[in-house]
């Protein structure tokens, strides 16, 4: 996979999203502070994890971005309480007071790595039993287990979020669509595909689960995505113009 050229590919999409009369662009900010590939090696050994060539190339191009856009069809959509924004607070992301069609918002490498995240989602956790057994990628653990080996990394809203998942073995993607509840509800698919499935789409926020429900780890998207069926709260036609 061609990270720069992946990279330059946002800048056309957040383009387009803009230029496009169907649709408003909300905010669109690419952080370009980055990492060398061997500085990442250094705070791989600090962290004492191994993190996938992809993985390395992805943040020594970028320190992450935010892209966020509105159909005007969408039924929360009012001219004039939506403006263009650069950025906004990444975590801010996850909670409910947005509303919006598309969004992807990729944390700056440290704040994946460095963020102690039993803080930050305890409080949506307390009620859930971290002894339960559960399935990941085939391998039986507990549910706290499956807790500590988890990074989160796309915060894109109501609740939902995409996570890196990192044993000895195993480097993936997990998803959660009910505020960190259910990671072991979706399979486990590879960083490269998930890359792939949220440009395809433009980061469409309502085809994250769906498109997880069709894909298996190790699937690096062979098929053309797009042939996906995609379940949305309104009709599809509105959204011909990704095509």
């Amino acid at each position: 996979m061609d990270i720069e050229e992946y990279i330059f590919d946002w800048m056309d999409i957040s383009d387009k999203l803009k230029d496009n009369s169907n649709t408003l662009l909300l905010n669109w900010s690419l952080n370009t502070t980055v990492y060398s590939v061997e500085e990442i090696g250094r705070k791989e050994n600090e962290l004492n994890l191994t993190l996938p060539t992809v993985l390395k190339q992805f943040y020594s191009l970028t320190d992450g971005f935010q892209l966020r856009w509105i159909h005007r069809n969408h039924p929360q959509f009012k001219d004039e309480e939506y403006t263009f924004d650069y950025s906004v607070s990444p975590l801010d992301l996850f909670s409910d007071d947005f509303s919006y069609s598309g969004c992807v918002n990729i944390l700056p490498f440290d704040m994946v790595f460095n963020t102690d995240w039993n803080e930050v989602w305890s409080g949506w956790r307390e009620n859930s039993s971290y002894s339960k057994k559960i399935s990941v990628n085939g391998k039986k653990m507990a549910q706290g287990e499956l807790f500590s080996k988890l990074y989160p990394f796309d915060f894109y809203g109501n609740g939902s979020t995409a996570a890196f998942y990192i044993d000895e073995q195993d480097f993936g993607v997990m998803l959660s669509t009910q505020y960190f509840l259910d990671f072991d509800s979706y399979p486990m698919i590879d960083f490269e595909a998930y890359l792939q499935m949220i440009q395809s789409d433009y980061g469409l926020y309502r085809k994250r689960a769906f498109c997880f429900d069709k894909l298996r780890y190790n699937d690096h998207l062979t098929k053309e995505i797009n042939t996906l069926d995609i379940e949305m709260y309104d009709s599809i036609s509105q959204f011909e113009f990704l095509s």
